[in-house]
């Protein structure tokens, strides 16, 4: 699907009506004094048009009997038009918006708002699913709106920051060793659906480009978030009244402000840059997000705490006015004391070890064994001072490789992969965690990486392998059993799995007449290939007929690329049929 999007603001000059003396009333009241309109266009081939002859145009109409004014929105020269969003100012002094409707002109598959903000009325309409459906062509009649004289009450029209509860975000946090804490939060701003930080008509055009897509169903999710303004979990009409409720809302940044209660009061951190900005800035995360991106994720370390400190989050808006913070999460940290001693983990359930296939290594789609993994996360744990349980401290210590680090790798990044190992080959290895401001604070684990040493292929219930005798259409049930090593001096340091369901078949049977051509024993063997059942109950089987079975792991035919040991054929079991 063919990506659209704002392109810019163009304005329009109106281009109003005059009328005849005689015909009309002489006092008649005209809009082009205060005649001004802006607009975003979006066709269909994504261009604007200015400079094609289209333009948008207000045609004015003076009712001398109801002395009511007339008013035409209309694009005029149009080629694809996909969407509009303008807004007409009027004279508020002297002229009174009574009614403002939606002409029809993009057809009646349409999203439209009109939001009346004296002097100004904000007029929007967008094709529902605009990004898929073809646009108008020609002159399109799109909004009319009837004024009387009288006097409107002026709105302030002033942006202001996001204001209600719907738009108080939730923060959360960690604490290094350090006692720097690393806050969190997504951006709200609802009605924001191009992610241009602020809430206008044009918003109207990502409502109507998700209409009917839902938040969670993995198909364009991020957007859909933005444009899902009431939070419902599906972009749909009930979203305008979010869109009107969050109107000129805009967003500059978020102060972060700190209490000694969870109640306040609060100070709030300056910016390190102008300190009368927001602590941190809308433009420092993202300079121009789309609407792709989603809600802006937001991340901000303080300086070192002490002892318990409330955190919450306040937007502001330009003129460095405050809309509703995160009152309802405040979030509560405590410094840590000194870090006493470490120990590392690996996860809960997980024994530590990693096992190599030439699957894991290879990346063979559709043959995935459960058992075999080539990464782990490990985890430190430390006793700190204060402490009478083991703290998570993964993210504040160094992680490093004593040994192993020429096929192994460890995770060092704060916050994101610290203690992650990754193997590509086998061996053992030897993970270091110390603290970062005294090395004698340290902990080691050593982790074997395993791979294919050979298969034993046996009868269940033998305990070692055997060729074995059974009437014909006895079934007989055969296991796998996969020997993995770690390739240490210790051998007997290995690992035994059943990988039964994971193995590749192959059956020989013997000659009768060697040929050319050869001529073998009639019927056939089988084995299913999930549980190793070999079926005898072929007709053409007969006493004395012999199959002669072995498996190979992993079952594709890929020839490994590094190491050894990654593919291994078991040793031969003869079934003969009695």
């Amino acid at each position: 699907m063919k990506r659209l999007g704002y392109l810019a603001l163009i304005l329009v000059a109106l281009a109003l009506a005059g009328c005849t003396a005689g015909s009309q009333s002489p006092t008649q009241p005209s809009l082009a004094d205060n005649g001004r309109a802006s607009a975003f266009v979006l066709s269909d081939a994504g261009s604007l048009y200015e400079g094609t002859g289209t333009a948008f145009t207000a045609e004015q109409r003076f009712d001398a009997m109801t002395g009511q004014t007339l008013v035409s929105v209309r694009a005029t020269g149009a080629n694809g038009l996909k969407s509009a969003a303008l807004t007409l100012g009027y004279p508020a002094e002297s002229l009174s918006l009574v009614k403002a409707d939606y002409a029809g002109g993009l057809g009646e598959d349409v999203v439209s708002a009109i939001i009346a903000r004296s002097p100004e009325v904000h007029l929007g309409a967008a094709i529902i699913n605009l990004g898929k459906r073809k646009g108008m062509s020609g002159e399109c009649e799109l909004f009319t709106l009837v004024f009387e004289p009288g006097v409107d009450t002026p709105f302030k029209v002033s942006a202001k920051a996001p204001g209600t509860s719907a738009n108080a975000v939730t923060i959360t946090g960690t604490i290094n060793v350090q006692n720097q804490v690393t806050l969190r939060w997504s951006e709200l701003n609802r009605g924001d659906g191009n992610n241009d930080g602020k809430v206008t008509i044009a918003d109207i055009t990502p409502l109507a480009r998700n209409f009917n897509d839902s938040t969670t169903d993995g198909q364009g999710d991020l957007a859909d978030v933005l444009a899902d303004y009431d939070n419902n979990g599906t972009v749909g009409i009930t979203d305008l009244s979010s869109l009107a409720m969050n109107f000129n809302n805009e967003l500059k940044g978020y102060d972060v402000q700190t209490g000694t209660m969870s109640t306040g009061p609060f100070t709030r951190i300056p910016n390190s840059g102008t300190p009368a900005d927001p602590t941190v800035l809308r433009t420092d995360i993202n300079p121009n997000p789309q609407p792709d991106n989603g809600p802006l994720q937001y991340v901000y370390t303080t300086q070192p705490i002490d002892g318990i400190v409330y955190f919450r989050v306040i937007p502001k808006d330009p003129q460095g006015n405050e809309g509703v913070g995160s009152e309802s999460n405040v979030l509560m940290m405590q410094s840590l004391a000194n870090i006493l001693s470490l120990t590392i983990e690996p996860p809960a359930g997980e024994d530590s070890w990693l096992v190599l296939t030439e699957e894991v290594v290879d990346m063979v789609v559709g043959n995935e064994q459960p058992f075999a993994k080539n990464t782990i996360q490990l985890s430190a744990m430390g006793m700190v001072e204060g402490e009478t349980n083991p703290v998570d401290v993964t993210n504040s210590v160094e992680w490093s490789l004593e040994s192993g680090s020429t096929f192994a790798t460890i995770g060092n990044t704060k916050d994101t992969n610290k203690g992650l190992l990754t193997a590509s080959d086998l061996g053992v290895v030897s993970v270091l965690v110390r603290k970062s401001d005294d090395f004698t604070v340290s902990a080691s684990i050593q982790i074997p990486v395993y791979a294919i040493r050979n298969i034993t292929l046996r009868v269940v219930g033998q305990t070692t392998p055997a060729d074995v005798s059974v009437a014909k259409g006895t079934p007989v049930i055969l296991e796998a059993i996969c020997i993995f090593d770690d390739n240490d001096a210790d051998n007997a340091d290995t690992k035994e799995i059943t990988i039964t369901p994971f193995v590749s078949w192959a059956i020989g049977r013997p000659l009768i007449a060697p040929g050319p051509p050869p001529v073998y024993e009639a019927g056939a063997f089988n084995v299913y290939t999930q549980t190793g059942t070999l079926v005898t109950t072929d007709a053409g089987l007969q006493p004395g007929f012999k199959a002669f079975i072995t498996v190979v792991f992993p079952p594709e035919a890929v020839t490994p690329t590094i190491g050894e040991g990654y593919r291994a054929n078991s040793n031969m079991l003869t079934v003969t049929l009695e």
